[in-house]
Parts: structure tokens; sequence; C-alpha cells
């Protein structure tokens, strides 16, 4: 990348590849193979096959449970968690990853605050309906 001289526009300094460091060049590739720029279409495909294979899972999920869904019983999913060990465990790995990962934190703090507020609404429109 070369820097040069505002007024003149005189080269003052050229750097480019044989100049970047080991992390840097590992940086680089890194970038590069993720953008897609690297191994041609073979890389391109196993790309796609990837982003399928997270849709497939996706749609399969939902699949799966609205075939295996107890009739008349709403959701299917459990009122409450059939043993307090596993609840703490599952509570204690989701905060472990929201720390480490705060942007998936602050989406867990998002869902779980929508979900208590909807909970409690339903709640109120119950009591109050019937």
């Amino acid at each position: 990348m070369p820097s040069s001289d505002q007024y003149s526009g005189k080269v003052l300094a050229s750097y480019g590849w044989p100049q970047y460091g080991l992390l840097s060049k590992l940086v680089e590739e890194g970038i590069a193979l993720h953008q897609g720029e690297r191994f041609g279409l073979p890389n391109l495909l196993v790309a796609l096959g990837t982003c399928l294979a997270v849709i497939g899972m996706a749609v399969s999920g939902v699949v799966m449970w609205w075939r295996r869904r107890p009739t008349g019983k709403g959701l299917g999913a459990p009122r409450r968690a059939q043993d307090a060990r596993v609840t703490r465990g599952v509570a204690l790995i989701m905060l472990i990853l929201g720390v480490a990962m705060p942007l998936a934190g602050i989406s867990m703090l998002l869902i779980l605050t929508l979900d208590w507020l909807l909970i409690r609404r339903i709640a109120l429109l119950r009591r109050f309906f019937g």
C-alpha cells in the first residue's frame, strides 16, 4: 500500500505482501478464504453446502416439532424442567456463552425479556377473559 506526498503525489513509501508479518498474512488469507476468493468453485460449493445445511436444520427442526407435538396440549413444551440441576446447568452454560460472546448474551437477554413480557401479558389476559 503506497503512501504519497499530499502535495506532489510522489510515492514516499510502499509496502505490500512481502512486508506483512506472519499474523497479518494469516488474517489476510483467512478473510480471503471466508469471502470465497481462494480455491475457486470448490470453496464456493462448500460454503453453499454449509448454508443449505443450516437452512435444512432450521426447517427440519420445525417440521419434526410439528409432527411430534401432542394434539390439544398447546405447543408441547414442558411447563417446568424435570430436574432443577438440569435447569441450573443450562443456565450456567448460557451465562458462560453470553459472557464469552457478548452479542449472543445481549440476544439472550432480549429474548428472555420479550418472553417474560409475553407470558405476563398472556397471564393477565387469561385472568380478565377467563
